[in-house]
């Protein structure tokens, strides 16, 4: 159940991250192409366009970063989970060599 976690937080990280990907190919090249246009159609809403698109790079910024933020939270209980997992299985392990160390000195003790 543990492995089936973690693959699914896997497919929902890759494809988060092929849209971070896409989104930062392209909207740098769409506020370029929305300064240009507005250079060559109307020079007076070039100012206007200007801040728009500064302030549309700006939020994208900020969410990427928090985005960033959140899914560094996520591996981090990921790993929290897999650590408190691997550790019980440890302590499992022991004492299953415990208790075949113990089964394997009655068997010794019973044939003679």
């Amino acid at each position: 159940m543990f492995l089936q976690r973690g693959s699914v937080l896997k497919k929902k990280f890759d494809k988060e991250v092929k849209f971070w990907k896409i989104a930062a190919l392209t909207l740098p090249f769409f506020a370029l192409i929305m300064l240009l246009i507005t250079e060559f159609i109307d020079t007076n809403r070039h100012s206007e366009m200007y801040c728009i698109t500064l302030v549309f790079l700006a939020v994208s910024s900020v969410s990427f970063w928090a985005w960033t933020v959140w899914q560094m939270l996520k591996v981090m209980k990921y790993l929290s989970v897999a650590e408190e997992n691997y550790n019980e299985m440890k302590k499992e392990l022991k004492e299953t060599k415990k208790l075949l160390k113990t089964e394997r000195e009655n068997v010794r003790n019973w044939k003679r």
